[in-house]
């Protein structure tokens, strides 16, 4: 996880990783046979960018 921010772009353009961070954590579970699946979270607004501030 620790990689996150810059797997993502963050340091090259943080509005765009903080959008692809938020878009891949909304689309789990993925349901793609053979991988493991991250659970569904309902994340408010304000708790989405608490934890994208905590990967930055």
């Amino acid at each position: 996880m620790g990689n996150v921010w810059e797997r993502y772009g963050g340091h090259k353009n943080p509005e765009a990783a903080r959008a692809g961070i938020n878009a891949w954590i909304r689309a789990q579970p993925l349901g793609i046979e053979g991988r493991r699946q991250m659970p569904s979270y309902d994340f408010s607004e304000e708790e989405m960018n608490s934890l994208i501030d905590f990967l930055e």
